[in-house]
């Protein structure tokens, strides 16, 4: 089943993050723990009925494979990307923030916005062990793309 006995040392010790839903439908954010030379795929699709979990606040535990529905992985960018994002000449137009045309019409417009605000919403993030970067990337991609959305919705009440 699983050797609880193995332990990786530091050098080959490996956390994948990731959004795993259970049979029970709850939805985490986790980190499955492997070696250094495994994906995703490759520990779900392996030969052990187990995969080795850590949640944010470092609670290890395994379950099952049976039990896990799907897993997403979750990609969390570079330190040097991060910081190239949040540069002032990131872009500043509102409609390329919320990946929209300009003759996009209002419902277009109010659906990509809710899409974007959820995808960087802090608290989606906030239980995640990640760099304090990325939090910042999140909280300032979440600021843009309410600052693009009040922009947009004040242009189509002035027209």
């Amino acid at each position: 089943m699983f050797n609880r006995n193995h332990t990786y040392n530091h050098a080959e010790r490996r956390e994948l993050p990731v959004r795993l839903v259970c049979d029970d439908g709850a939805e985490q954010l986790v980190s499955i723990v492997t070696g250094t030379h495994h994906s995703v795929a490759a520990v779900l699709n392996g030969a052990d009925m187990f995969v080795e979990i850590e949640t944010a606040d470092g609670v290890s535990r395994f379950v099952s494979k049976s039990s896990i529905r799907s897993a997403e992985p979750v990609i969390i960018a570079r330190t040097d990307q991060l910081k190239r994002r949040l540069s002032p000449s990131g872009g500043t137009d509102p409609y390329s923030m919320l990946g929209i045309n300009k003759s996009a019409d209002l419902e277009e417009i109010q659906k990509a916005y809710r899409q974007k605000a959820a995808e960087y919403h802090p608290d989606r993030y906030a239980s995640m062990d990640l760099p304090k970067e990325v939090h910042a990337y999140v909280d300032a991609m979440a600021r843009r793309i309410n600052m693009a959305w009040q922009e947009i919705s004040k242009a189509s009440e002035a027209a």
